[in-house]
């Protein structure tokens, strides 16, 4: 498998990277372009740490990422998963760091080091989508490319990075670097990392509920659960304190109205951004349940 020497080590990707098990698409993009998004756009969630930077501190940072422009990588949507904590991982899981990576889709890992495939990470319910797309790959029909309807759909793009422990502790990653961990009752420790960027596990969370949410064409049901778990970074009502993440069910009506036009000014319109548009349904979420949320 390809793939498998690609992900040896650093996990990096190169552009048009997929899962040859399922064919979800792993290229996070350009790693430089990244950040200068982060820098020139004022709805990316870092913008306030980049905007300042100059273009040679926005290189140096890429670069911490191993891009350079001699080499210019790119960021990968796989699932880092760390082992370092799990007391009954086998030995050679025990690494600081990474030890395996997952797609985030068939939820198939292959080993940093080895590139051992395993699919003890696979929830038991995907099993058997998991062996329909097994057997597929196998024909010579996926291999020239052509596409399999068993593939479950799904946009790629995470709105909410979250699992739920099994004491019922639920725990979630706002951004990039925002790493959050919980010794749960049991006595193992779980992490998440990534934010909305990429999704990382900490320890074996095959016993955890994972909680991700991806955007799905908008439905009464999907909003209801993106509204609780979506957030938005604000600063108070003059911009002068600590940042804090509110879900779109807690923002105030004039915030919900002011994001909108903020966001269309900035060539964001509902019809091509999926968070313009989940505050626009929420406008109309709210009058046809008679919420309204005034400004403290």
């Amino acid at each position: 498998m390809v793939k498998v020497e690609i992900m040896k080590d650093l996990g990096y990707t190169n552009k048009g990277d997929h899962c040859l098990e399922c064919g979800e698409n792993w290229d996070g993009g350009d790693i430089y372009e990244h950040f200068l998004e982060a820098k020139f756009n004022p709805n990316h969630e870092q913008h306030g740490y980049y905007k300042g930077k100059t273009l040679e501190e926005i290189k140096d940072t890429a670069g911490n990422y191993g891009w350079s422009e001699i080499e210019p990588r790119r960021f990968g949507k796989l699932i880092g998963i760390d082992m370092s904590m799990d007391l009954n991982a086998d030995k050679d899981e025990q690494y600081d760091g990474v030890s395996y990576w997952q797609c985030p889709n068939c939820q198939i890992a292959w080993h940093r080091f080895t590139g051992k495939r395993t699919d003890k990470f696979v929830k038991s319910a995907k099993a058997s989508v998991i062996k329909a797309i097994a057997d597929l790959t196998s024909t010579n029909d996926f291999k020239d490319g052509k596409k399999f309807e068993l593939r479950p759909i799904q946009s790629g793009v995470i709105i909410y990075n979250a699992i739920q422990t099994p004491d019922g502790t639920i725990i979630s990653s706002e951004h990039r670097h925002d790493y959050v961990t919980h010794e749960d009752k049991n006595g193992k420790t779980y992490g998440v990392d990534g934010g909305c960027e990429y999704l990382r596990r900490i320890g074996d969370v095959g016993d955890c509920k994972d909680l991700t949410l991806y955007v799905e064409p908008w439905t009464p049901e999907f909003h209801e659960k993106a509204r609780e778990v979506v957030k938005r970074g604000g600063r108070g009502k003059n911009g002068d304190q600590p940042l804090t993440w509110v879900p779109i069910c807690e923002m105030n009506d004039g915030w919900v109205k002011n994001t909108i036009e903020y966001n269309e000014d900035r060539g964001m319109p509902a019809e091509t951004n999926w968070f313009t548009n989940l505050l626009v349904k929420e406008l109309e979420y709210r009058e046809t349940n008679l919420i309204t949320i005034d400004e403290n």
